[in-house]
């Protein structure tokens, strides 16, 4: 998979892409390494971990601000990977949330 940041000009950040797809550093929380999918409107995300076998598909109801739904995402993936114990912790990336990583504040 080829891995490119594209400059978002909502966020003014780079934004890391794979072919048509959003990859592992563009989700909050501290997915696997290898992760691909893509996140919604601030209330959905879905994407794959190729290293686990794992589909992670969240929906949820409302369209809070996106540090909110930076946030909200950040804690259902950190307790997803938390949950699946030592194998998924030896894929993961750092857990943190997007906003973090992007250099907004709350």
């Amino acid at each position: 998979m080829l891995f490119r940041s594209m400059r978002d000009r909502t966020f003014l950040a780079d934004v890391p892409w794979g072919l048509g797809v959003q990859v592992a550093e563009s989700f909050p929380g501290g997915p696997g390494r290898r992760v691909f999918g893509h996140g919604g409107m601030s209330s959905s995300i879905a994407f794959a971990d190729p290293d686990l076998g794992l589909v992670l598909v969240v929906v949820t109801n409302g369209l809070p601000d996106f540090l909110a739904d930076d946030q909200r995402m950040f804690e259902i993936i950190d307790s997803v990977y938390t949950a699946l114990g030592e194998q998924a912790q030896a894929v993961r990336l750092q857990a943190r949330t997007l906003a973090a990583a992007w250099g907004f504040s709350q």
